[in-house]
């Protein structure tokens, strides 16, 4: 279940890259800017450990990169957060520890909620790298990417993060339409065959009851009563059809449906000699034309 927070539903992002339609490999496509990173110890002279330390970094920012897109909150903002310490500690020896701090405001309004939090993120880290560069007296080309880039590229991806959001809302809100409408169709469908079914039901049970107290007294009368029953349960039938047509429901389920309550409404009278053996298997498995009953039922 997404959260909520001020209004609005938190998505992961990679449900949100889902959701836009935005192709799963395009995260791998940034990754491209960690060349800026690299850019520094290929030029050289570049020691082992400097190499060994440039190479863990990269290990632990594609650990966060990627936990980032597959993980549910909190952790992506702690993800956030870890990239931007990455930034702190690499900066005064590799310029293009700038790159953190970018991709720490590029992806810190995906973690949040609302617009405001994610510019509030992003004012954090240009601080952040600002003031690191202003301590330490860093001048490797670290203040440009890590204040100016980190801005813009962060403003950018509020909009879009914003519009993951929206989008979040509105599926939502169309999948609760969706079931509140079948809700109310299924509530109408019931109060339509309520209406159709309900009095016809009554009379045939009525009718079934006169039909078993007449079956030793009067017997041609009680297969009058038996024929009247199959005439209002053929007419139940066809009003119930007429319904679910309405409906946009397959005729032939409903024949099939019904088939077998005619089928169960003949079991119970073939004991008097009115529905043949072979007219009840019929109708009990839904297999025998109704228009076939009206000749076969009453001799």
């Amino acid at each position: 279940m997404p959260r909520r927070a001020w209004g609005m539903t938190y998505t992961s992002p990679m449900k949100a890259y889902v959701q836009t339609r935005v192709p799963r490999w395009v995260p791998f496509i940034w990754l491209a800017y960690l060349t800026f990173f690299l850019w520094g110890p290929i030029k050289g002279p570049t020691s082992s450990s400097e190499w060994i330390a440039t190479g863990v970094a990269l290990v632990v920012f594609l650990f966060l990169y990627f936990t980032f897109f597959l993980a549910s909150k909190p952790w992506p903002m702690l993800c956030v957060a870890g990239m931007g310490v990455l930034g702190v500690v690499y900066a005064p020896f590799n310029g293009g520890a700038a790159n953190f701090f970018i991709y720490a405001a590029s992806m810190a309004p995906f973690a949040l909620d609302t617009e405001w939090a994610g510019a509030l993120a992003i004012a954090v880290v240009v601080m952040v790298a600002a003031l690191e560069s202003w301590l330490l007296h860093i001048a490797n080309g670290f203040i440009f990417p890590a204040t100016f880039l980190s801005t813009f590229i962060g403003a950018a991806n509020i909009y879009f993060a914003q519009r993951n959001r929206h989008v979040e809302e509105l599926k939502r809100a169309n999948a609760e339409i969706e079931q509140l409408t079948k809700v109310a169709e299924r509530e109408r469908i019931a109060r339509d065959l309520h209406d159709v079914l309900g009095h016809t039901l009554s009379l045939i049970t009525l009718k079934s009851e006169l039909a078993r107290k007449l079956m030793d007294r009067d017997p041609i009368q009680a297969r009058q009563e038996i024929h009247d029953v199959e005439l209002t349960a053929r007419q139940a039938l066809a009003d119930v059809r007429q319904a679910m047509t309405a409906t946009g429901r397959r005729r032939a389920a409903v024949t099939s449906a019904d088939g077998r309550l005619l089928g169960l409404l003949c079991l119970k009278v073939s004991r008097t000699g009115f529905c043949s053996d072979q007219d009840v298997r019929a109708r009990a498995l839904g297999e025998a034309d109704p228009a076939a009953v009206g000749s076969t039922a009453i001799d």
